[in-house]
Formats: structure tokens, sequence, C-alpha cells
């Protein structure tokens, strides 16, 4: 045993011994046939390594969910361990040796989307533990930033739509908005595609969009901007004074609208015939 000396465990006519409860250790063994009255020379040597198991490891944890990057963690176990194998299993397949190794935490980097299985077992040389309880892992990085994000640049009447190019591996999308130079304000949270606004106020609007998961959400597409301006009440008090001109001379007036005007565009049309622009300005009167 070990290398000790030489003892006789066995001294009969049959073949065969049987060794239980031995203690773990390296052990050695020879025959040889005797007679009455002699015995042959030794056989050649032949040995048995004993090694009993450590304890499982326990505290086995694993996240639940992730985004690729993960610790996968189990507390020590003595009485010589020499290596701790983590195996892991995708989709109730076949379990594969993920990690060999004495050091502890294992730190798992990039992993792709997908459930995952994992248990843990401590291990002198070849004898192991059973292993650990499973732990199940969900990971699930965050959708791609949507692109194609489409609005109008301008708008009369505040109903208009926004639209953006669906992505994969999306739960809901967020539509944020900002007025002028205001904060960044969620106004839409929904997987329907596109949104139909109505009845917006008039100002200036940007928006961008986002595409989210229980991971997370993608960074913000590109800003676009609309701007809404319903246009001014029709002027009213239109007159021309005189109505009858012998000189050729008269004016043309007409009422003021509020409203942030920034000009009256009069049109003329001679006898019946095609109107024509021939004014644009914010003066009310024309002579």
């Amino acid at each position: 045993v070990g290398g000790a000396g030489w003892s006789t465990i066995h001294s009969s006519s049959l073949r065969s011994k049987s060794q239980p409860g031995l203690a773990d250790a390296e052990y050695e063994y020879r025959v040889r046939a005797c007679t009455s009255f002699a015995c042959s020379a030794w056989s050649g040597l032949k040995s048995v390594h004993v090694q009993r198991p450590p304890a499982t490891p326990g505290g086995f944890s694993v996240p639940s969910t992730s985004t690729g990057d993960y610790t996968i963690n189990w507390s020590a176990v003595g009485g010589g361990v020499t290596h701790y194998v983590v195996t892991e299993r995708t989709g109730g397949g076949a379990w594969q040796f993920a990690h060999i190794s004495l050091t502890k935490p294992y730190t798992v980097m990039d992993k792709p989307d997908g459930t995952y299985e994992y248990r843990v077992q401590a291990c002198i040389d070849f004898s192991c533990s059973t292993p650990s309880a499973i732990k199940t892992i969900v990971v699930e990085s965050a959708p791609p930033t949507p692109s194609g994000l489409s609005l109008p640049a301008e708008d009369v009447d505040g109903n208009f739509t926004i639209s953006w190019n669906a992505v994969s591996n999306v739960t809901y999308y967020v539509i944020t908005e900002r007025i002028g130079t205001g904060p960044w304000q969620i106004v839409y949270s929904s997987l329907v595609r596109p949104w139909q606004l109505s009845n917006k106020v008039d100002g200036t609007f940007d928006y961008r969009v986002q595409a989210c998961n229980s991971a997370g959400c993608s960074a913000p597409s590109a800003v676009k901007t609309v701007r809404v301006q319903r246009p001014p009440a029709i002027p009213g008090g239109l007159t021309v004074n005189p109505s009858v001109s012998t000189t050729g001379d008269y004016t043309i007036s007409w009422n003021a609208v509020s409203g942030g005007v920034t000009s009256y565009v009069l049109a003329v049309r001679v006898d019946g015939g095609n109107w024509q622009y021939g004014y644009a300005a914010l003066p009310r009167s024309v002579v």
C-alpha cells in the first residue's frame, strides 16, 4: 500500500479475492502459485487507486436572466479537491464540459441568446461527486436600434403618422418626444407600428424610437422633427375703396388675423380670368 512492505492477504485454492471497504490509497497486487513444497515466482504487478468522491458543492448559483455576461459560483469543498467541473446543456441536449478548473467562480462572456442549464461537481483526480441541482439561465440581449424612422417635416392639422422598420427579438417599441428644447418624454409604448397621431397642438416636436424586450432597450434612433402649424383664419373685412375708379388708383384693405400671421397673400383676376398672386406681405392694405 503506497509503496510500503508487502502483506499476504490471500492464501487459498480460490482464484478470486474481494477487498471491501478499503481506505483511499494506491494498492499494488502480485500473485504466485504454490504447492505444499514450493511456490512459483511472483507475477507482474497490478494496481488499483481507491478514491472516494468528495461532497457535492453547495451554494450553486446562476442568475436567472442575462444579456450574455454572467458569473456562475458555488461553495468550496474540502478534502483535497483537485478541480471542479461545470457542465452545460442547451435545449435539452447532451451535457457538455464548460469549465474544468480549481478556480471559482466561472465567468461567462458574450453568450448568445438562448436557454442554458448548468450543474457543478467537485473532483479528486478521477473521482467526482454527484452533480449539483440544475440551474437555468435565459440569455436575451437587447434588440437592435430600429431604422427608417419616418414622419412629415410639416403638418397643418395635427394628424400625422410615425413609422419605422421592424426589428427582431422585440417585445415593444418606445417613442420619446421632445418639445422645443425641453426634456425627452415617453409618449408611445407598444408593439404596434406605425403610430397614428391626432389633434396634435401647434408646435415643433422631435421624435426618436427604440426597440425593447426583457433585456432592455436599444439605443435611440436618429431624431426626426415635425412642425405642426394650422392655417390662420380667413381674413374678414375685405374692401376696395373706391369701388369704381376713374383714375386706376384705389386701395384694397382687410381686417387683421391673430395667431402669429407672418404674411397676407392677395390674389387678383381680371375680367373673370385666372387668379394671379400679386402680393405677399404683412401690411394689410395695398394701394
